[in-house]
């Protein structure tokens, strides 16, 4: 009893984690970026983790070369080397749907299959899917044609040290005659997953995961040489410290090359946020990119190179982009009680919100005037969380005051340098927020008062009250006054 018990907890355990696995592998194909997982970046160098395409018949060679126009028909096989013990991975594969198409996928020979079936491990496949068929495509959003991806998952650990292959692609040759495609594993949504005991570590491009390209050509370079064509070389930097949101981000190509004897005579940048929104710019032969994101977050920006041989090749790379935005704004002001003319010694409550836009804490003062005479105000800044609000209430006794039109103000004073006093926040617009009071003088038994016999006392009534309640950033003069 005491055996089946702990067998039950056991394997119970191995579901868990299991389950967890397939969860953060899955969130790598969806968003592009493993958010569940802490990662410390590493720089890349020899020794880390490698997966490759490589030749099925040669696999010295990540590349498969037809000039003779007479395989219909061939295999690549993703390999992986240097990697630590796995107990899963997840790889994407992009290629030219025109070209070619993936007529299955099968990790029956790899190293992680293999490692799991010699402990008694089932493997886990959440995603399996070649040109939007198979037997698993719902998980990816990318699946459909031009894509082979899978993703394979064990309970633990089965392998030592991981080199060798993971699974094989066979490829179809759709157009046999002079052609070209590249086989890119999208370094955004591949990874290696690790357990240590405590929780999944995984493996991705952000903390050192390198990856090399295959391709496929029929086509020789130049025409007629017999020569067969080679990827051009893609590659850019991030030429601005510090990619900010809604702020220009410089890309710079100048260092990718074209395949030999070519010339490059097209750069095309494509980006994807986590939100998986689109945006692309074409610079034909500019080899730089001007590119304002327009949220904050990690971007998948590729890079596709088209040289003077027809070639295109690509390269992604992610972009972390930050939200600079300090400010503050008045989002609300109101005014109770909500009548149509005020008469002299009316008490008014005045209440105001001010709201921290920005991306970080931010310390807020709000006060509440009538014709630069304050009401009230906080007494001293108060720290404020991003998308925090402060309020603040004033009564205003209304006697002694002469019947005219009364502007009430809310007012955030502006964010400043605490050194030098300078204005820091990037938009003051909505720091003042105010509504409009009219104080009418008593109006004697059978005579009514209209408005424009108010003029020479002042325009507008508290006919813009009735607009308070709602929230606001500025306020005009009412149209019902006029």
């Amino acid at each position: 009893m005491g055996m089946s018990a702990s067998r039950t907890g056991k394997k119970s355990r191995l579901m868990s984690l299991s389950f967890l696995t397939i969860m953060i592998l899955l969130s790598a194909l969806s968003i592009g970026s493993l958010e569940f997982v802490a990662r410390v970046h590493a720089p890349t160098t020899s020794a880390n983790p490698l997966i490759a395409i490589n030749n099925a018949s040669n696999s010295t060679s990540n590349s498969f070369i037809d000039l003779a126009h007479t395989s219909s028909q061939f295999n690549m096989i993703v390999n992986v080397t240097n990697g630590p013990s796995i107990s899963g991975f997840a790889v994407e594969v992009k290629y030219n749907p025109n070209v070619l198409s993936a007529t299955s996928i099968d990790d029956s020979a790899g190293v992680l299959t293999l490692a799991a079936q010699a402990q008694g491990q089932v493997v886990t496949r959440p995603d399996d899917c070649y040109d939007g068929q198979g037997p698993a495509c719902s998980a990816n959003p990318d699946n459909g044609p031009g894509t082979a991806s899978l993703t394979a998952i064990t309970p633990a650990n089965t392998t030592s040290r991981t080199t060798g292959q993971l699974f094989t692609i066979s490829f179809t040759v759709k157009d046999q005659s002079s052609a070209f495609s590249q086989m890119q594993i999208n370094s955004a949504k591949s990874a290696l997953s690790e357990w240590n005991g405590t929780a999944t570590i995984v493996l991705d491009s952000s903390n050192g995961l390198r990856t090399v390209d295959g391709y496929y050509t029929s086509l020789d370079c130049p025409r007629g040489s017999g020569v067969p064509c080679v990827p051009p070389r893609p590659a850019f930097r991030v030429m601005t410290k510090t990619p900010s949101k809604k702020a220009q981000t410089v890309f710079n190509a100048s260092a990718s090359l074209p395949s030999p004897g070519a010339s490059i005579t097209d750069y095309h940048w494509n980006w994807i946020p986590q939100a998986n929104t689109f945006g692309y710019v074409d610079t034909f032969t500019n080899s730089t990119a001007v590119v304002e994101f327009p949220i904050a977050g990690r971007f998948l920006m590729t890079l596709k190179v088209t040289d003077s041989n027809g070639i295109f090749w690509s390269v992604t790379q992610p972009v972390d982009v930050v939200d600079t935005t300090v400010d503050i704004g008045i989002s609300e002001i109101t005014v109770r009680p909500v009548n149509k003319h005020v008469l002299p010694g009316t008490t008014l409550i005045i209440s105001a919100t001010v709201t921290n836009y920005s991306f970080m804490k931010e310390n807020v003062s709000l006060l509440i005037r009538v014709e630069n005479k304050i009401l009230n105000q906080t007494d001293y800044p108060r720290a404020l969380p991003s998308q925090g609000e402060l309020s603040l209430t004033a009564k205003w006794d209304t006697a002694g005051y002469t019947p005219k039109v009364y502007r009430v103000d809310a007012y955030a004073p502006p964010l400043t340098n605490s050194t030098n006093g300078k204005i820091i926040e990037t938009n003051v617009d909505n720091n003042l927020a105010f509504i409009w009071v009219q104080v009418v003088s008593p109006t004697p038994i059978g005579f009514q008062l209209g408005l424009w016999p108010t003029l020479g006392l002042g325009i507008v009534s508290l006919g813009a009250v009735a607009y308070s309640i709602a929230r606001v950033r500025r306020r005009a003069l009412p149209s019902d006054l006029l």
